[in-house]
């Protein structure tokens, strides 16, 4: 009898409000658990949890009821995490020809709802009392479902991990190198640059002195390429790997893993597996994306911020603060006052300090004195668009505080998408230079855009390659990604990879489609 009035007394304790706590950010980590740091999930957690407990006490003060106060709890924490999601479905889906994901509808309609709540709980302190074992038992099991899912990606990376590495090496075909002295290789992707013709037809953007400058240094311009995919991880994973996402698929299938497992052959993939066979040294930079780390580098340059630097916010906390009730600060000019306008604002500092640290530190890799492959990821001109044509950071929030952090219109995006396109033009022009100078022997250089920007210019990319020496007559102007390793080995290492037909798959990352090839590209547009 003691025992089940222990178990009914435990029972009664109410744990739900802080399961309601972690849920919203453990189910963001297990959505974006590919993108991330995961690392980055502990601080917006542990903030979480601590200010669900300080409100319980408070209430619990207020109110003499625990149970009273963990319901009124709940019912805060419900709203506050629910608003940003509510908002942005709202906004994106008009009811009746009108759009009802504003602020000032929502808002109303939240204290409404808050204050209801309030009056619920008081009135009924009794029933709350009874149900409070019920609640218990929904909070926890939704909190269960992300943590299986975080737990088995780590599970599964580690053996995917294992069995990839363990046949990285026969990826690619292993040919001994020249004699002679090895070339340092620079592969630059510029996130979402899209090709110059498509700048000057969709942006009303003449990126013709870029193009001519690098012609000048000796780069030659593949003027009607396109990307094999539209996303970023098909697209990057495609190109490094030399072959086709159903080839890759393949592969994995042949070791015991998964489709889902894709991710593991772009940081343990065929052409920094060979080229570290034939001696050279992989040079990586932080992005804090998790598919784009490669930590296992052998100079892994980090941008000198941690998970829980208390100065910069990562990727995964803006997405969480936008996904709360702090969208309503956000979408404002509170923040920047709060903040400064030299901080820009405070969701994209990490993010800024990322691309500057790759844009800083790209010149200096000729010194390293082995051979080295560098993979350098800039997310450039890729939105947010914090940095302004002469790369000073913009304090219009209008750039930066639409849908996903991206602009508010069309003019905020054709303004931020430009002028991002104009500063990464020039620090790469700066250093190409410097790497091209203190280089001996002359390096080769790939600057490619992993996919373009949106709708019929997606698929259609900055592509440009300095390839010194008689390698450069292989190139052509519709070259693709995917053949873009195949040459240079072929070329530079002997290999007898050949070409494989440059093929486009169709928009949202569909490998079995093939995109129209008519018109290929207009570069008189």
């Amino acid at each position: 009898m003691e025992t089940t009035q222990l178990r009914e007394r435990v029972g009664r304790v109410p744990i739900y409000p802080w399961a309601l706590a972690s849920y919203p950010m453990l189910q963001l980590l297990a959505h974006n658990i590919f993108e991330v740091e995961p690392l980055d999930a502990v601080r917006p957690l542990l903030l979480s949890l601590a200010g669900a407990t300080l409100m319980f006490f408070l209430l619990t003060a207020l109110f003499g009821n625990k149970n009273v106060a963990a319901l009124v709890l709940g019912t805060v924490l419900i709203l506050f995490f629910s608003y940003g999601h509510l908002y942005q479905y709202l906004k994106e889906n008009p009811v009746a020809g009108f759009i009802i994901g504003r602020h000032r509808y929502l808002v109303t309609a939240y204290v409404v709802a808050l204050i209801s709540g309030i009056w619920i709980a008081v009135r009924n302190a009794f029933k709350v009392s009874s149900a409070t074992p019920w609640l218990n038992i929904l909070a926890i099991g939704l909190v269960v479902a992300p943590v299986v899912q975080i737990s088995d990606h780590f599970l599964s990376l580690g053996t995917a991990s294992r069995a990839s590495s363990v046949a990285a090496d026969s990826l690619a075909e292993s040919v001994k190198p020249p004699a002679e002295e090895l070339r340092d290789i620079y592969y630059i992707v510029l996130d979402e640059y899209m090709r110059g013709d498509a700048l000057k037809r969709d942006m009303g953007y003449d990126n013709s002195e870029f193009l001519q400058e690098l012609e000048e240094l000796g780069f030659y311009i593949a003027d009607c390429s396109r990307s094999n995919y539209s996303g970023t991880i098909l697209s990057l994973t495609s190109s490094l790997n030399m072959d086709y996402i159903p080839k890759l698929h393949a592969r994995l299938a042949d070791r015991g893993l998964a489709p889902d497992d894709l991710f593991v052959l772009l940081r343990l993939n065929s052409v920094r597996s060979q080229l570290e066979t034939w001696g050279y040294k992989t040079v990586a930079f932080q992005t804090a994306f998790e598919w784009a780390d490669w930590r296992d580098a052998d100079f892994y340059l980090f941008a000198g911020r941690t998970s829980l630097d208390l100065r910069r916010f990562s990727p995964l906390e803006v997405l969480f603060i936008e996904t709360t009730a702090a969208k309503v600060l956000l979408d404002g000019q509170y923040i920047l006052a709060i903040t400064g306008p030299d901080e820009v604002n405070f969701r994209f500092g990490a993010h800024v300090e990322h691309q500057r640290n790759i844009l800083d530190r790209l010149p200096t890799i000729s010194s390293i004195t082995d051979p080295t492959f560098t993979f350098a990821h800039i997310l450039i001109p890729h939105s947010p668009y914090v940095f302004g044509p002469d790369g000073q950071l913009r304090t219009d929030p209008g750039f930066y505080s639409g849908d996903h952090s991206g602009p508010v219109n069309e003019d905020y995006l054709r303004s931020g998408y430009t002028g991002q396109v104009a500063f990464v033009n020039d620090r790469i022009l700066e250093i190409v230079e410097v790497i091209i100078s203190d280089s001996e022997p002359q390096p080769i250089i790939i600057i490619q855009g992993d996919h373009g920007l949106q709708d019929e210019n997606r698929i259609q990319i900055l592509n440009a390659y300095y390839f010194p020496g008689e390698a450069k007559k292989r190139l052509y102007s519709d070259i693709s990604p995917v053949n873009t390793f195949r040459i240079l080995f072929d070329e530079y290492f002997g290999t007898e990879l050949g070409l494989l037909p440059d093929r486009s798959y169709g928009l949202g990352d569909r490998i079995n489609e093939v995109a129209d090839a008519s018109p290929l590209c207009n570069t008189d547009a």
